[in-house]
């Protein structure tokens, strides 16, 4: 009668409300069960989208239930783990599949390895975690955690090497925290509808040296004669994948990378820098490669894409807590103006929007301008509006004499800050800078980009001044929306970006509008005006004229010549010729005023009021 096979049971580690830790015991088929579960669906789902798009899932993977597989553990008064027996089953991890295909395939591979007990998909989505029977040469298993610890050890570094050779890519130890207690590996709960299980796994011997080909008679191995058959770009890709994990950065248009073996150190940008220290690296490594080789490489379709903008903003999604974090953060900029409050919100959400893309037709075409004396903490607020995540997208020092950068910049941008902007010309106010704020798409070169591309414009505009009377455009009062500051703007408190943009994703997801209607304009314009910088010439039209209605028996129709020979009647040589173009504009965009179209040209409905 053949023997009935051996129930393993695992630690589950979770952490209640109160930030405690618990922990309990699961069978393997428990665990397998659980995977199939569609409780744990959902969740990690939403993990492997964001991770799909690059994105740091560590804090969400560590808030599910955490699976320590090699041993029995129970909670000690102090709050710590100790194992009450160890099961002889360590976990590897394969990461870097792609597609399903890969998965199935890279899944079906570990079945074909008779000491792997289970294998399923991880939490990442690109991931296969092996559960692997281990022992002693006699099959026997250590009875003490110091024992256990060193016997992990050897059997995670010797398991490894040979599922690595097995299976054609490179294999790991699962997370092990505690590099002194290999003991402590585990892995947050995942979900796969069909996990590979085996209760008859035969325990892989610790210590004897078995040799590859009878373990897996197909596997590659890495002897001379392979290392020749390969190509130089296949080793030197090979090489890099096994040092590092690369990712492009689809909206600064750069290349990262990070260390396996240095987490910590996050996601850099391969700058000339580092790729110089990749071409040493690979030299050693007797790779002769070349800058232009590692180049075309790094900036190839071969590097997982990823955007951090949508990653960041996808992981606050269904998080908003209620609370209404948009108005605490406008209520911090001190202001008389009543609207502020909902107009800061519209730009807030015209401007997530921006970022999301959600809009090809328009961009965000409304500024919010802070206006106060030096100290008020404008550019700090700015600033603040980012969260640390994003904060590289950030700039209030952009030329925009240098059309090109402006350019680029509101494509790898998110926030662009006019600092001073007192100091920008009228005549680049109504003309360059008026048209690039309302841009959809931007036409620009990326930084390793040989064609000029229809690029997203992403970036969004906020100003600052020290000045009164700065809109010099009539036409461009719509623009911008001028706020002056009755003091300084409150930064003590630091800003919760996460609810913060969790709120603004809830309401773009609820179908709130993200743009001024035409009451709000309306009102931005009028609110405006006393912002507007007068030129002598609209000053006397001012106190010669103002607009009238049909009904006024008092008013008159003046053509545009008339009114402005009236004017310098009045002002004398002051007002020169070369002003009419501007005092026409001016004119068309008076509010209220009524036109009539006659052979002469436009008449104005006006009523002299200096007589």
């Amino acid at each position: 009668m053949k023997n009935k096979p051996k129930t393993w049971r695992f630690t589950r580690q979770t952490i209640d409300k109160h930030h405690a830790i618990k922990c309990s015991l699961t069978t393997c088929e428990d665990l397998l069960e659980r995977l199939r579960s569609s409780t744990t669906k959902k969740a990690t789902q939403r993990l492997r989208e964001m991770h799909r798009y690059g994105g740091d899932i560590t804090h969400q993977m560590q808030s599910l239930p955490q699976i320590y597989p090699s041993a029995e553990f129970k909670k000690t008064v102090d709050g710590k783990i100790e194992m009450t027996q160890f099961n002889g089953i360590i976990a590897l991890e394969l990461t870097g599949q792609k597609h399903t295909d890969a998965l199935t395939a890279a899944k079906y591979a570990t079945s074909l390895l008779p000491f792997t007990l289970a294998s399923f998909i991880g939490t990442q989505g690109n991931n296969i975690i092996m559960l692997v029977r281990v022992s002693r040469p006699d099959e026997s298993l250590p009875a003490t955690e110091a024992g256990a610890t060193r016997f992990c050890e050897e059997a995670y570094a010797h398991a490894a090497a040979i599922y690595s050779v097995a299976l054609g890519h490179t294999v790991r130890p699962i997370n092990t925290p505690d590099t002194e207690n290999p003991l402590h590996g585990h892995f947050p709960l995942s979900f796969d509808d069909n996990p590979y299980y085996n209760p008859e796994a035969q325990p892989l011997k610790i210590g004897d040296r078995a040799k590859l080909e009878t373990i897996f008679p197909t596997a590659e191995t890495n002897n001379e004669s392979d290392k020749k058959s390969l190509s130089l770009t296949e080793r030197m890709i090979r090489e890099l994948n096994h040092r590092y994990a690369f990712r492009y950065d689809e909206v600064r248009g750069v290349t990262e990378y990070r260390e396996y073996d240095k987490w910590i150190y996050g996601w850099r940008v391969v700058d000339e820098s580092v790729q110089r220290g990749l071409i040493i690296d690979l030299h050693h490594a007797g790779i002769e490669v070349w800058d232009a080789d590692i180049k075309r490489y790094l900036y190839s379709n071969k590097i997982r894409r990823y955007d951090p903008v949508y990653h960041y903003l996808q992981s606050t999604v269904g998080h908003w807590d209620g609370h209404d974090h948009i108005g605490d953060l406008a209520a911090t900029v001190p202001t008389s103006v009543p609207e502020w409050p909902q107009w800061f919100r519209t730009w807030l959400l015209a401007t997530v929007a921006q970022w999301m893309g959600s809009n090809h037709r328009y961009g965000n075409s409304i500024v919010p301008l802070l206006i106060s004396p030096q100290g008020y903490r404008k550019s700090t607020f700015c600033k603040n509006l980012l969260p640390p995540e994003l904060r590289w997208g950030y700039t209030d020092n952009l030329l925009l004499e240098n059309k090109k950068e402006v350019f680029y910049a509101m494509s790898s941008l998110l926030l662009i800050n006019l600092d001073e902007f007192n100091k920008i010309s009228p005549s680049v106010q109504q003309g360059f800078l008026k048209n690039v704020i309302q841009l959809s798409q931007v036409k620009t070169k990326r930084p390793y980009g040989s064609t000029m591309e229809d690029l997203p414009r992403r970036a969004s505009f906020i100003a600052t001044t020290n000045m009164n009377d700065i809109l010099s455009d009539p036409s461009g009062c719509r623009r911008f929306i001028g706020i002056e500051l009755t003091a300084p703007i409150q930064v003590n408190h630091a800003i919760n970006h996460f609810q913060l943009y969790a709120q603004v994703m809830a309401a773009l997801n609820s179908g709130e509008r993200s743009w001024f209607d035409d009451a709000e304009t309306e009102q931005v314009i009028q609110h405006n005006r006393q912002l507007q910088v007068r030129t002598p010439l609209e000053q006397y039209f001012y106190n010669t004229f103002q607009v009238a209605a049909e009904e006024d028996t008092e008013a008159q129709k003046y053509t545009t010549t008339e009114i402005f020979d009236i004017l310098r009647s009045k002002a004398g040589s002051q007002l020169r010729l070369g002003s009419l173009t501007h005092f026409g504009r001016f004119l068309a965009h008076l509010p209220n005023i009524r036109r009539y179209r006659r052979s002469c040209g436009t008449l104005y409905l006006l009523k002299r009021i200096d007589l």
